[in-house]
């Protein structure tokens, strides 16, 4: 993890349930990608967003290198991203 950023919006009270979505909204760049996390209250109001920049790290050198496009498919939607 090279960043991690999160952003309040709003509150719950004792009791109240959020949904969570975890989600990749665009492809990879280089050896980085960011992976998105929205917590939601029953209304759909966002009232958590959190953003975490991710690195890919070739084990035998320890150095960043490119995500393979094998590594990023499975998390693009229907189609690919559009770059």
């Amino acid at each position: 993890m090279t960043r991690h950023e999160i952003d309040y919006r709003g509150n719950i009270a004792l009791g109240e349930s959020v949904t969570a979505e975890t989600f990749i909204d665009r492809g990879p760049s280089g050896a980085r990608f960011d992976r998105r996390v929205d917590f939601r209250k029953t209304d759909g109001k966002v009232i958590v967003s959190a953003r975490t920049t991710w690195a890919m790290i070739d084990l035998a050198s320890q150095r960043l290198c490119r995500v393979p496009a094998e590594v990023a498919a499975p998390f693009a939607p229907d189609g690919g991203w559009q770059v």
